[in-house]
């Protein structure tokens, strides 16, 4: 499907070094087993769902899932819980080594850490971004310096249980003929000034009456703000959340929107279709397709459910990153709200939206598509090209 298109949303930052406050938990022995691809996503789930049983997943070069378990303890429990994901599907699926291994602290017991951080005076004027390092089974505090008295405190309070690194604090990020319905990948742009990227289209499961929107970042605008591509009215926000210490997230209504994104460069004029939606995990390679930068490839997981703080002075929770290749950029300013995707089968899968990206590093910050609209509780899914 072809139409004109072209990109404009807002993007954050952070450089790396790692200063150790302790030493990271040891691992006990590996253990391996196997699961059927089709069940990674459940096994995915339920890693982090059993929080004071697991302590992460992800994936290593070699295709290996490595799922950690808390403590001598949890191995019979870690082994119960994933019983029910190594079966072999009626077809006989491909299979994937899966290795336990087990570490000191469950995820449940850093998520203590993580509220405890929250409201540390000490870190409150340096920090600017936390998430839990699940290799390392600490949380990875970025701070814009490490000073002696920021280092003994974080010592002294927490121990082995958190590394500090110095990151700049992030900042936000911000294609544009498009034609109803609109197509996710476009350019939007606001009366409030600046643009953003309308990511893809999201559904309800209404069964006699399903609405439609385009899901876009919080900060681009609030409930009300009527959007624009071009000359041409998209719709107007029908929620919007843009919290501290909450989602970036918002979707607008109002219009007709389809299950279709543009892809490629900034000036490709195809549309492609949607698949439905993708699991991040770490380890696991995406693209990202803004409306400035276009649709640029590839970035790996580094992070899952980070907080980040930007240099608006929001701390925004629930996020991945994604780390590209050679540090290449994948998105800036007028790239939020776009899609973070890869392909499977022809089509095009979503795994979260842009809300922000690390200018040094140039980590893109997303949330997972799976984060805003968790199956089966939500009344939202990614609208499935016929």
């Amino acid at each position: 499907m072809l139409k004109h298109r072209s990109r404009v949303g807002t993007l954050a930052l952070s450089a790396l070094l790692v200063v150790v406050c302790g030493q990271a938990a040891p691992a006990g022995a590996a253990e391996e087993m196997a699961v059927d691809e089709s069940r990674i996503d459940a096994l995915a789930r339920s890693v982090a769902q059993e929080r004071a049983t697991f302590a992460g997943m992800s994936i290593d070069d070699d295709g290996t899932i490595v799922v950690r378990y808390a403590g001598s303890a949890g191995r019979a429990a870690a082994r119960a819980r994933l019983a029910a994901h190594t079966g072999v599907t009626a077809g006989g699926g491909k299979r994937s080594k899966v290795r336990l291994v087990e570490v000191a602290r469950s995820t449940e017991q850093l998520d203590a850490v993580r509220e405890q951080i929250k409201t540390d005076t000490t870190l409150k004027p340096v920090i600017s971004r936390y998430s839990m390092d699940v290799e390392r089974n600490v949380v990875s505090v970025g701070v814009t310096e490490i000073t002696p008295q920021v280092a003994r405190a974080v010592r002294d309070r927490f121990g082995a249980r958190v590394e500090l690194h110095v990151a700049a604090r992030a900042q936000r990020l911000g294609r544009t003929n498009d034609t109803q319905p609109w197509d996710g990948g476009i350019l939007i742009h606001s009366s409030l000034g600046g643009g953003c990227t309308g990511g893809y289209v999201v559904r309800s499961l209404s069964v006699f009456n399903p609405v439609r929107q385009l899901v876009t970042a919080g900060h681009c605008g609030p409930t009300g703000t009527v959007w624009r591509n071009g000359n041409t009215p998209v719709g107007t926000t029908a929620h919007s959340e843009w919290t501290d210490h909450g989602y970036d997230y918002a979707r607008i209504g109002g219009s007709a929107y389809t299950a279709r994104t543009y892809t490629g460069s900034v000036n490709s004029n195809t549309t492609e279709a949607i698949g439905g939606s993708d699991l991040p995990i770490l380890g696991k390679r995406y693209c990202t397709n803004g409306a400035v930068t276009g649709e640029v490839c590839w970035g790996t997981v580094i992070d899952r459910d980070a907080c980040a703080v930007f240099r608006d002075g929001v701390t925004t929770c629930h996020l991945d990153a994604l780390r590209p290749d050679n540090r290449k950029v994948m998105a800036t300013e007028g790239d939020s709200g776009g899609a973070v995707i890869k392909r499977v089968g022809g089509k095009v899968l979503i795994a979260g939206i842009i809300v922000g990206a690390d200018i040094l590093n140039n980590d893109v910050y997303f949330h997972a598509h799976d984060t805003l609209f968790p199956a089966p509780s939500s009344n939202w899914v990614v609208d499935i090209s016929a």
